[in-house]
């Protein structure tokens, strides 16, 4: 799980700078995808990046969760919830090997 954060857009866009980070994370270590986010402010979207073959890639981005509002504050809670379970099975994987 790769995060770029950015104050605001005027510093730079941090979309192209986190699938940057992505596609090279999952070139170096031979992974088939990767997660990760991007922020910009109090705003916030989720990246699925996807190796379709070599240098072709896929991905996917969520809706904006904005984390002043209480609903979206408890949905981006969740989804770092569920990513960190992720990574402890991953690990946990690795170590039965």
């Amino acid at each position: 799980f790769i995060q770029e954060f950015k104050k605001h857009e005027e510093y730079n866009n941090p979309r192209p700078q986190l699938l940057a980070e992505l596609i090279t994370a999952v070139e170096l270590n031979s992974w088939k995808f990767i997660k990760g986010a991007y922020i910009t402010g109090c705003n916030w979207h989720f990246v699925i990046l996807e190796r379709l073959a070599l240098h072709q890639y896929q991905y996917s981005i969520s809706q904006q969760f904005d984390a002043t509002k209480l609903e979206d504050l408890k949905s981006i809670y969740k989804h770092l919830l569920f990513v960190k379970n992720e990574i402890i099975r991953a690990v946990g994987a690795i170590r039965l090997r």
